[in-house]
């Protein structure tokens, strides 16, 4: 993944995967917006990289970043190609309620790719927030989905 211009090259934790490597951008006071790329292990609930992408974004959607949830919407589901290899791209809103810590922000847009990289013990992920309305943002986040590639 490429480094996003004024963007801090750390800071995003995700629970769930390994050799992660992220970038955050703080959108307001309490706010941030995150790219990450990491693995995900193979197992019960991540058997496809569908199943992966899927069950990743409602770990995000339901983790603690999205206190004040009150509703998920999956925006798509759709295969992708990475590299020649075979992902899925799932896209949520998150949105929260939140109108005295953080007024204004009504959630993120939330992008989950997973990548069959052809590794029998794990997929490779990208994972990134934007915030809802934050055109700029959504763009770089396709930007970034556009140009990923799989590196051995």
């Amino acid at each position: 993944m490429r480094r996003i211009k004024d963007w801090d090259p750390e800071g995003n934790q995700l629970f769930w995967t390994y050799d992660l490597a992220s970038q955050t951008f703080y959108y307001a006071a309490g706010w941030f917006n995150g790219a990450s790329v990491s693995a995900v292990k193979r197992q019960k609930d991540f058997k496809t990289p569908k199943q992966a992408a899927e069950s990743s974004a409602s770990c995000d959607a339901h983790s603690d970043y999205y206190k004040g949830l009150t509703g998920v919407e999956q925006v798509f589901s759709k295969p992708i190609q990475v590299d020649g290899r075979p992902g899925h791209w799932v896209r949520i809103r998150a949105r929260i309620d939140e109108p005295e810590l953080l007024p204004g922000i009504k959630g993120d847009v939330v992008d989950v790719v997973v990548v069959d990289t052809g590794d029998p013990n794990e997929f490779s992920m990208f994972l990134a927030s934007s915030t809802i309305g934050d055109k700029k943002t959504l763009s770089t986040m396709e930007e970034l989905i556009k140009g990923l590639r799989v590196v051995s």
